[in-house]
């Protein structure tokens, strides 16, 4: 049903109303955050073999996907990335390219049966905003932080998940650029948008690497 907007009319869209759904918004993410995922990591322990039911979504051993909202800022980095690598590498027979946008442990099927792994994120590790930074899922730092925003389920989350679960590919390769802003209808600054072209050629030599060792 169409709502009129009109930020100074009490009987329109307006300031207060809008506060009124962002608080509910962040009402809902916190019982998520503090209720739901705590509960989920502490059964899911005992059903392991649950998890497995489906066998995975694809028979792709290679799995690139990008993490982030695009509505963030410097938070869209890992999508953007991945838009960039689905039109330049096309439909690829044996690489599955997911746009993994805020869907946390969402992607958890995604990573069933996958052999090799990147991710790409915007991630805080106190360095230069378009600083890039490479490890392998094994070597995440413990001063990392893959959160930008309270109310976001984190991808070292995930990681809890794939080891509860015996996830784990024979290679991996984790791509993030440090952020520079990250608030709610930002664009993305300057220096992370310059990190994209070199992220995205770093991920197809990474690819191309893992194919000549599987030759």
């Amino acid at each position: 049903m169409p709502c009129a907007i009109n930020l100074n009319h009490p009987d329109a869209i307006n300031i207060d109303k809008l506060a009124l759904v962002k608080s509910k918004i962040e009402e809902a993410e916190q019982i998520v955050e503090q209720l739901y995922w705590p509960d989920l990591v502490a059964i899911m322990s005992f059903y392991k073999e649950w998890a497995k039911w489906g066998g995975g979504v694809s028979n792709k051993g290679v799995l690139d996907f990008g993490i982030g909202n695009p509505l963030l800022g410097d938070d869209a980095f890992g999508v953007e990335v991945v838009r960039r690598l689905s039109e330049e590498m096309r439909e690829s027979p044996d690489v599955e390219i997911i746009d993994g946008g805020s869907l946390g442990i969402y992607l958890l099927p995604y990573l069933e049966d996958k052999t090799h792994l990147i991710v790409v994120d915007a991630i805080n590790f106190n360095g230069k905003p378009g600083e890039i930074i490479k490890f392998k899922l094994e070597e995440i730092p413990g001063y990392i932080s893959f959160k930008l925003s309270e109310h976001q389920i984190t991808f070292h989350e995930v990681i809890a998940l794939m080891n509860l679960l015996n996830i784990k590919p024979d290679e991996s390769l984790i791509i993030g650029v440090q952020p520079k802003t990250n608030h709610w209808g930002d664009t993305m600054s300057q220096e992370v948008s310059e990190a994209i072209d070199k992220v995205v050629d770093e991920v197809k030599e990474q690819i191309k690497k893992w194919r000549e060792n599987a030759s």
